[in-house]
C-alpha cells in the first residue's frame, strides 16, 4: 500500500471545508458592500438637510425664514442650493448613482419650526 497522498475522503472534507469558508466570506463581503452603500446615502442626506438649514440661515433669507416660520414649514428644493453654491451638482446619489443635479426636481427638503427649534428633513418625490 502506498501511503503517499491524500484518500479520496480527505479530498473531499477539505473541499467541502473550502467552500464552507468561501460561502462564509461572500456573505460577509456582500453585508459590508450593503453597510457601505447605506452610509453613502446617509452622508448624502445629511448634506443636503445641512446644506438646506444653512441656506435657510443666511442673512439674505431673513425673510424666507420669517416666511416658513410663520406658515408652519416649506420647502427648499435641491435646484437652489445649487445655485446658491451649497451643493456640487456632481454628487452622486449612492441609491440610484444618478448626480444630484439629474434628480433635483425630486429631491427637496422641508424645513420646519417647533417649539422655536428648526427641523431640516429631507424629502423624495
Amino acid at each position: 500500500m502506498n501511503n503517499k497522498g491524500f484518500t479520496m475522503i480527505e479530498l473531499l472534507i477539505i473541499i467541502g471545508l473550502l467552500g464552507i469558508v468561501s460561502i462564509m466570506m461572500a456573505i460577509n463581503m456582500s453585508g459590508i458592500l450593503g453597510s457601505e452603500k447605506e452610509d453613502e446615502y446617509e452622508n448624502f442626506k445629511q448634506a443636503i438637510e445641512s446644506a438646506a438649514c444653512t441656506y435657510i440661515d443666511k442673512q439674505a433669507n431673513v425673510d424666507l425664514r420669517n416666511q416658513f416660520k410663520n406658515s408652519g414649514g416649506g420647502n427648499i428644493f435641491v435646484s437652489d442650493l445649487i445655485e446658491d453654491g451649497l451643493l456640487d451638482e456632481e454628487m452622486i446619489d449612492a441609491s440610484t448613482n444618478k448626480t444630484i443635479l439629474e434628480e433635483q426636481n425630486q429631491i427637496y427638503v422641508f424645513i420646519n419650526w417647533v417649539d422655536m427649534v428648526k427641523t431640516c428633513t429631507f424629502k423624495r418625490n
